[in-house]
């Protein structure tokens, strides 16, 4: 049995994301079969995404990262099959999972493997780093890589062709919340981000408004699915402490 991870609309996550981590367990006894890493390439564009397939048709798998599963089988048997990644960007990672049935003589390869479907966008905040001590009032750049989960890049159409996944395609928007003492998290500031005209870059500017500690998550979603994605980091402004009393 072949197994395969591949991005809800994108391709499948291959070496050059860091692959997915592949777990087939009997469904119904939970025994663990197998865990391994699927290796290989992330399969050809112009194959996955370059024509229409009726609902049903597998995804072609020429050049694709793999994860082969041999069983001895007496009898059906039914599986879990998990996959999680991309290992290349935990932040984003995410857990799928299929069941699929076995029987003694199937050869379940090539097309007729199994292609568990990652959702999701990765989503990598650049710009501010993690606990970034800054002035206020002042200005923040906030930058975002964001992608397919197989890594492929959102681009601007060129004068003269087409993007495979156009930028504008694409919504993402820095959502910036005020983290107070005992309190929940309020919403500050709702900043569209806009491509920055590098591949997979999108850029805002936000001035933070005063003293305090501020969460930044950036969302992404593809706009005609549900392929949605997110980061967080956070930066502040300590308050200066109270003068000592006299």
């Amino acid at each position: 049995m072949e197994v395969r991870a591949i991005a809800a609309g994108g391709k499948f996550l291959g070496n050059d994301i860091g692959g997915a981590e592949i777990t087939v367990r009997d469904a119904v006894t939970g025994e663990l079969i197998a865990h391994q890493r699927v290796r290989g390439g992330s399969g050809v564009t112009g194959k996955i995404m370059g024509m229409p397939r009726d609902w049903g048709t597998p995804v072609p798998v020429d050049q694709s990262s793999v994860m082969t599963v041999k069983m001895e089988l007496a009898e059906p048997r039914l599986l879990d099959i998990t996959a999680y990644g991309p290992l290349g960007s935990l932040q984003s990672a995410r857990r799928a999972s299929v069941q699929q049935w076995v029987a003694p003589g199937m050869d379940l390869a090539g097309l007729q493997g199994v292609q568990v479907v990652i959702p999701g966008q990765l989503v990598e905040i650049v710009n501010p780093p993690t606990h970034t001590s800054l002035n206020a009032p002042g200005p923040v750049t906030i930058r975002a890589n964001v992608a397919m989960m197989c890594g492929c890049p959102i681009t601007s159409p060129p004068p003269d062709g087409t993007a495979v996944w156009p930028q504008d395609d694409f919504t993402v928007t820095a959502l910036v919340y005020v983290l107070n003492e005992a309190q929940p998290a309020q919403l500050a500031a709702t900043v569209p981000m806009s491509y920055a005209g590098t591949a997979s870059q999108f850029e805002a500017a936000w001035t933070m408004p005063a003293e305090g500690f501020y969460e930044i998550a950036v969302v992404a979603r593809q706009n005609g699915s549900s392929n949605t994605g997110v980061d967080r980091t956070t930066v502040f402004c300590a308050p200066a402490p109270a003068p000592a009393q006299g």
